[in-house]
């Protein structure tokens, strides 16, 4: 893993617009014990609990940022814990909080959808 990139929200945001299908980001905080995850739908957003025995707890919100500011299971609020998230990882590939991975996804959207959504050097 390379150096630790503190990704933002609005950062994140981009990523999430400019991905196509159903991509799913998975979450872990500091501060909690199970994984979480993102699924984006076309008219929708999910955020469940991740596991077999222990996960699921998926609710449905219209956007993006109805999430961020809600409260969900396990009192998870994103605005609020935004700072306790360790990593985010889309479709099992890329951690966003990883400053080579967050580049290589922002290249590859921008090379694909011309969007420059880097916000970083």
């Amino acid at each position: 893993m390379s150096e630790r990139f503190d990704l933002s929200f609005e950062q994140f945001k981009a990523i999430y617009n400019a991905v196509g299908g159903e991509p799913e980001f998975e979450i872990c905080f500091s501060n909690k014990s199970s994984e979480y995850m993102i699924i984006k739908y076309k008219n929708e957003v999910s955020f469940q609990r991740c596991g077999i025995e222990n996960g699921s707890g998926e609710v449905f919100f219209d956007s993006l940022d109805e999430l961020f500011s809600a409260t969900t299971i396990d009192n998870i609020c994103l605005k609020e814990q935004w700072t306790n998230i360790e990593y985010i990882v889309m479709e099992t590939m890329y951690n966003l909080f990883d400053r080579n991975d967050y580049i290589t996804v922002c290249r590859t959207y921008r090379a694909l959808r011309g969007l420059d959504i880097m916000g970083i050097n």
